[in-house]
């Protein structure tokens, strides 16, 4: 015997390797569930003495059959019958199986292997095929095409471009194309691993390609990442019709063990299964008379006696931090509200959006922090609260200075406390939103730079070009899929002047573990400072479905060549087209236009960056045109709430102008036909 052959001998009388075998074929035959199921104590089957298999190969791995010593259901080490339904059956010998192949890792090089045998095996549903090598001979599961004279090859080297695969040969599946068919993968690259999919008929689907793993879907249907440097081999197991066989006696399941029943019928006293138990009474449904408990009131003021009671403390953060679908808290007054906040998000491993409350009136009815103190929350929010994500600071106004039409003092305070905290964060002022303002300040809060999300369903009806009063066209767009060919999808989009590239990484798997239930979005510009990474994820978000990323997340990287305004459209354009070609689901396409807001109520359509020096105010406008949505809406400057709203509505009419353009854009890679531009 070679001295490779003693290495698989010693490899596989490993005493992992031998429970693995005893783990495996403890049952015996299958038989497609004809045969008598366990008893529901989950008594061991004991059809053999693995302790005589042992005794029986010497340390040493052999191809020749094993005689195995059948138990009949009997302990093997005190002799007692401990399963009544084995018993009896014909001898059959046992093979040992190389579950494990291995092969050179240079570029070109294989070992070689030819099949010299194919056979059926007692011990398991699938045949199993005798083959020889240089280093010997051993017994390995047959796939479904391997036959007498076959060469079949195994490669230990991960090429960069993936290939496809032949069946029966083993490759790492770092090295297999998505889509191949597999069997006998490795749980991890070592030798005493266990081996999934072996059962007769099966194999598994490559999916997709991580950094260092390789997603496979599994007979079963479920999806497992592995290792890229474990070995499988392609094709799939061999007796495929083992599941349309059928055993149409009862002698049949006694020539591989099974005793049958005797068909009589016997109370169940529990000896030899479920012992009877008398039914109880039924159950007398009656009408329940419903409590109609109070209503109940809870704040995070922590003033004993206040106009509001009830829940108060630790109890109501808890209820507030499991709110489904909670997406920012704006009372965050003290720093053990945040304490509170970030010890219940983190048991619930989730992310929440906070701002301060600042009580600008000095009200003592009313909840928030002192204008010295928000500047140390802050502070505390970022280098203490990990699953906390400071968004900006909010006040609630008194009610003279609401009703005021030229300046409110609370707004500006708020202004003033923002400047210090941005200071003390070591962050431009613009990154902290303010949040103030109700339905009769609305205008003022807008002047003072307070943030407004606007979550719009139903755009209602679009004012048309006459209406919005408008001039200027847009300027010459040029936009075109997969223009780069490391990355999984990218784009490139030109609106006049403007010129961006968007490049995808992914989908990997998640580096954090604070959401598995949806996907991730990193967003990274390269060429400007300003708050554009942030918007574009917002969009990114809106557009896209991440509930099909669970588990993985994404690298969204915009370059910007040039930039003559309009930056903002352009760059989520770039981002749909780029998740597109990657093969990443969205919703709909998204379309993006940008205008200016002059004082008069007029529009200018896709203005460059001169035009805008002369205008502070612009909005830019995404929307997903089939759904009627807005899913980005970016305001910068000061204008009424009637020029705002008739901004709103004719960016998004604008936006359908590319709708035509950009579909022919992303069909472009499968048709082959050129776009060009308008």
């Amino acid at each position: 015997m070679s001295k490779n052959t003693c290495i698989w001998a010693s490899r596989l009388l490993q005493s992992s390797s031998l429970t693995l075998i005893s783990q495996r074929f403890k049952g015996g035959h299958q038989f497609n569930g004809l045969a008598k199921t366990p008893k529901p104590e989950n008594k061991p089957r004991h059809l053999w003495d693995e302790k005589h298999l042992k005794e029986l190969t010497g340390g040493n791995y052999t191809t020749a059959p094993l005689v195995v010593r059948k138990l009949g259901g009997r302990d093997p080490e005190t002799g007692r019958k401990v399963n009544q339904h084995i018993g009896g059956g014909v001898k059959f010998d046992y093979f040992m199986i190389d579950f494990h192949r291995r092969g050179p890792d240079e570029p070109d090089k294989s070992y070689d292997e030819r099949v010299l045998e194919v056979r059926r095996d007692p011990n398991r549903s699938a045949y199993i095929a005798l083959v020889a090598g240089m280093n010997g001979k051993r017994w390995l599961i047959a796939t479904e095409d391997m036959h007498a004279g076959k060469i079949i090859q195994t490669f230990g080297y991960i090429p960069s471009i993936p290939i496809v695969g032949l069946e029966g040969n083993a490759y790492r599946l770092g090295a297999l194309n998505i889509g191949t068919s597999i069997c006998c993968i490795e749980r991890y690259p070592t030798l005493d691993s266990a081996v999934f999919i072996i059962t007769a008929g099966s194999s598994g689907t490559i999916m997709r390609h991580t950094d260092e793993k390789v997603v496979v879907r599994m007979p079963f249907g479920k999806e497992f990442a592995f290792d890229k440097r474990c070995f499988a081999t392609v094709g799939r197991i061999s007796h495929v019709d083992v599941k349309t066989q059928q055993y149409g006696s009862a002698q049949m399941h006694r020539r591989f063990g099974y005793k049958m029943s005797s068909g009589l019928w016997h109370r169940k006293t529990g000896y030899f299964g479920r012992k009877e138990k008398i039914l109880a009474a039924p159950l007398e449904i009656k009408e329940k008379h419903k409590i109609q408990h109070p209503l109940k009131k809870f704040t995070l003021s922590n003033e004993p006696g206040g106009p509001l009671s009830g829940l108060t403390g630790t109890d109501a953060i808890n209820k507030i931090a499991a709110i489904p679908n909670l997406w920012c808290v704006e009372t965050i007054a003290t720093e053990k509200h945040a304490r509170l906040f970030q010890k219940a998000c983190s048991l619930l491993k989730t992310r929440l959006n906070v701002f301060i409350q600042v009580n600008t009136s000095g009200e003592e009815n009313k909840g928030g922090a002192e204008e010295v103190e928000a500047p140390k929350i802050a502070e505390y929010i970022v280098g203490e609260c990990p699953n906390l994500e400071l968004l900006g600071l909010m006040t609630i106004g008194s009610i003279v200075e609401s009703q005021s039409r030229e300046e409110n003092a609370d707004f500006q305070k708020l202004r003033e406390v923002r400047a210090i905290v941005a200071n003390k964060l070591g962050k431009n002022e613009m990154e902290l939103e303010l949040s103030m303002g109700m339905s009769q300040d609305f205008e003022l809060a807008i002047q003072y730079g307070t943030r407004q999300r606007l979550f719009i369903k139903d755009l209602g009806k679009v004012a048309t070009t006459s209406e919005a009063n408008t001039s200027g066209e847009f300027r010459p767009v040029v936009a075109k899929a997969k223009v780069l060919e490391g990355p999984s999808g990218s784009a490139y989009v030109e609106l006049g002047d403007t010129k961006v590239i968007c490049s995808v990484i992914g989908p990997k798997e998640q580096s954090s573990e604070t959401n598995h239930d949806e996907g991730i979005i990193n967003v990274k510009v390269l060429g400007t400072e300003d708050l554009l990474p942030q918007l574009i994820e917002s969009a990114i978000n809106a557009f896209t479905r991440l509930e099909k990323l669970a588990r993985s997340e994404l690298d969204v990287e915009v370059t910007v060549l040039s930039d003559d305004g309009g930056l903002l459209a352009v760059s989520v354009m770039a981002a749909m087209i780029a998740l597109t070609s990657a093969s990443i689901e969205t919703y709909d396409v998204c379309l993006a236009a940008h205008i200016l807001v002059e004082a008069d109520g007029t529009f200018i359509l896709d203005p460059t960056k001169e035009q805008m020096k002369k205008n502070t105010t612009s909005v830019t406008v995404a929307v997903m045109p089939s759904l009627g949505q807005v899913v980005c809406c970016n305001v910068v400057g000061f204008t009424s709430k009637n020029n705002l709203t008739n901004a709103v509505r004719f960016a998004a009419e604008k936006c359908l102008d590319f709708q035509s353009y950009i579909e022919k854009v992303l069909l472009e890679p499968l048709t082959g036909k050129p776009t060009g531009d308008i």
